[in-house]
């Protein structure tokens, strides 16, 4: 279970030592684990939920208003073929 899972662990951890069928050698380091599990686990979940509600909103749309571009025609000289010369008009209209 996510976030309260190693508190219900740690809650529920049985005895170690002398007479219990556990030994303490790892127990302690187990524990610290937990603790630290269960913190970053709440951290995630204080995370998420402070994101849910400062998330930055879509920025502002504008309209733009382009230009049309004026009409422009400049006179080119080309050529049509093999010793054919011409003229081109290029331009934006």
């Amino acid at each position: 279970m996510p976030v309260v899972g190693p508190w219900f662990d740690l809650a529920n951890r049985g005895s170690c030592g002398a007479g219990t069928a556990t030994a303490c050698d790892h127990e302690t380091v187990n524990k610290v684990l937990l603790v630290g599990d269960g913190v970053l686990q709440g951290i995630g979940a204080l995370s998420i939920v402070v994101a849910l509600f400062t998330s930055e909103r879509a920025p502002d749309t504008r309209s733009v208003r382009l230009e049309p571009p004026k009409p422009t025609v400049h006179v080119t000289p080309t050529s049509v073929g093999r010793g054919s010369p011409g003229l081109a008009l290029v331009g934006t209209w």
